[in-house]
């Protein structure tokens, strides 16, 4: 029963999450400009695109790989080796998203 009952609050908390987002975007559109409004589009699909090259599955192969090893220092291999090509992927794209910012809103 308390499976049940944990499992129906993450369904109202998501059904709830949802209906705020709707309510959220409605009220953006109805305060914003149609301007203002496409650059708020082109930023989500841009950190879109830069969360999806940042994530890569590393999550998950970390995680195999570190349920595989036997000593500690073989886990903190693992873990470095994983934020080093989070961080080598990362910097690079929020660089040019800090940089081009004004280029890819005004294009010039």
């Amino acid at each position: 029963m308390k499976i049940l009952g944990k499992q129906f609050v993450s369904f109202i908390s998501r059904v709830l999450a949802m209906f705020l987002g709707i309510f959220q975007s409605l009220l953006i559109v109805n305060i914003l400009s149609v301007t203002e409004y496409g650059v708020i589009g082109l930023v989500t699909a841009i950190a879109g695109i830069a969360g999806i090259t940042q994530h890569l599955g590393l999550a998950a192969s970390s995680t195999k790989e570190i349920s595989q090893v036997k000593s500690g220092n073989e886990i903190l291999n693992v873990v470095l080796a994983s934020l080093s090509i989070r961080l080598m992927i990362s910097v690079p794209v929020s660089l040019f998203l800090i940089f081009g910012a004004v280029y890819i809103v005004t294009g010039k």
